[in-house]
């Protein structure tokens, strides 16, 4: 990599002169946290160079004192550097030789002066950017490598890869361990949302700062980095002679692009005769589909990760190679037709009342039902939306009530009419009774609701679940008669 020559090293008072010289960055008011009194006080801050200038101010709003900090580089291939620890409550707090609390007009101050600071240093960002890249497909051209690497991302938890809180922290726990300079990122979150969601606790004892990192799904992604990520960096660096920050940074990039490829190919073999991306017109199209699947809990984020993938894999996106971006222009669109749903299904609602004197099944009938009542009441539930149900053979059903079938597909379904909560068993029997009877898919569906491990087993088995809120949707908008 070619290095930028050094230059020669300055005492902090001749860095501090020359920076005075510079144009100066007004960040305004801030919140300064002060040694001396161990809390933070009123303030205002400006930038200039390497240096920064800082006046506190009396609750009364008269000047205190000032303070000044000076960042002296012992070679101009180091940038200068920002640290933002955290966001809380609307305040970004952010280190920089000093602590200090900043809203978000001042955070955007900072960030591009320090962009502008760090210009010069764009060419070595770049390289480094090409080399991991490079590294990421030379991963990715190894065969037995990828046979691993798949192997690998099949034993990780499905959240590692899907819910965008947990990827974002992920993401920042990389950017702590193995630092990248700023610049050209290539994560797909971008700092802010790190600090989000991932707090960097900031302590001085005596002259050494000590940090540590805490977010909410911490044992996970420490987990993913201990057992998982270093292990397999370690792997391949045996195998060639690289450096551990890049490498760690191209097989995040590498094992990402997998988990694309194959969670997009997935979706595509279970659900891709219900949308083609060649006829749909935009993501408006492809999320209505989605919602009329009837076999995909529309809420969880196993379903909708898949989902995305498959429509970057597609290009239906703005965007298509940032998954957090994808997520969120998903998720924006996917509110607007869950509420365009709701409303079509309760004018529908509305509607039939006032002209069919026959009684409509609600949630609330089907708490007064005991368990054959319940199973004959999601057999008519099915055929009101178009299957041929049926119950099974009472007294041997194998952990399946009743199968509803259409267009080739064959759906076990357990029914459990419950005033508590469903666990493990529920589960248990619907997945044994995929492979008896022959099953594309199995659904459990209670008018009560699932333990979190019952949900755990359900996404390991592929089992879907339908709760009582669920259940609700699905009545009012099918509108199942009773007698």
């Amino acid at each position: 990599m070619t290095m930028l020559e050094p230059s020669k090293v300055k005492s902090t008072e001749e860095q501090y002169q020359e920076d005075l010289k510079l144009e100066r960055t007004d960040v305004g008011y801030v919140l300064y946290y002060d040694d001396e009194v161990k809390r933070y006080v009123n303030a205002t801050m400006e930038l200039f160079g390497n240096s920064a200038a800082i006046k506190t101010y009396t609750r009364t709003g008269e000047l205190w004192k000032g303070s000044r900090t000076t960042t002296v580089l012992s070679s101009n291939e180091r940038p200068m550097m920002y640290q933002l620890l955290s966001v809380e409550d609307g305040l970004s707090i952010i280190a920089m030789g000093h602590m200090v609390k900043v809203d978000a007009e001042a955070y955007l101050k900072i960030r591009t002066h320090y962009q502008l600071l760090n210009s010069r240093l764009e060419p070595m960002y770049k390289q480094e950017r090409e080399i991991v890249l490079g590294l990421v497909d030379e991963l990715l051209n190894d065969d037995t490598l990828v046979v691993m690497l798949n192997s690998f991302i099949k034993e990780m938890p499905g959240d590692l890869f899907a819910d965008p809180r947990v990827i974002t922290q992920v993401e920042a726990f990389l950017a702590y361990a193995y630092q990248w300079p700023p610049g050209e990122s290539l994560f797909w979150s971008d700092e802010l949302q790190r600090a989000t969601y991932a707090k960097v606790n900031r302590r001085v004892v005596g002259d050494k700062v000590m940090q540590s990192m805490v977010f909410d799904n911490e044992e996970l992604v420490r987990a993913y980095f201990r057992d998982g990520l270093d292990l397999v960096s370690e792997i391949i660096r045996e195998q060639r002679d690289l450096d551990k920050k890049q490498t760690m940074h191209a097989l995040y990039h590498a094992i990402n692009r997998l988990n694309r490829d194959t969670l997009a190919t997935a979706w595509s073999n279970e659900y891709g005769s219900h949308l083609d991306c060649n006829e749909v017109k935009g993501l408006d199209q492809a999320v209505e589909v989605y919602l009329s699947i009837d076999t995909i809990n529309h809420g969880l984020i196993q379903y909708a990760g898949p989902f995305i993938c498959y429509l970057m894999e597609n290009k239906v996106f703005s965007e298509n190679a940032n998954y957090l971006s994808c997520f969120n222009e998903f998720y924006k669109v996917y509110q607007v037709a869950l509420k365009r749903q709701k409303s079509k299904t309760l004018k529908s609602r509305l509607a039939q009342k006032t002209t069919i004197k026959k009684r409509v099944i609600l949630i609330h009938d089907v708490d007064l039902m005991n368990g054959f009542e319940f199973e004959r009441c999601i057999v008519a539930l099915f055929s009101c939306m178009g299957y041929d149900a049926a119950l099974t053979k009472q007294g041997a059903d194998q952990g399946i009530d009743l199968i509803a079938e259409r267009d080739g597909l064959r759906i076990g379904i357990q029914a459990k009419c419950y005033v508590g909560t469903v666990g493990n068993s529920a589960v248990q029997e619907a997945a044994a009774g995929i492979r008896y009877y022959n099953l594309d898919k199995a659904i459990v569906i209670t008018n009560s609701f699932f333990s979190e491990s019952a949900a755990s087993l359900a996404r390991a088995n592929n089992v879907i679940l339908w709760d009582r809120t669920i259940l609700s949707e699905k009545l009012l908008a099918t509108l199942v008669e009773g007698t």
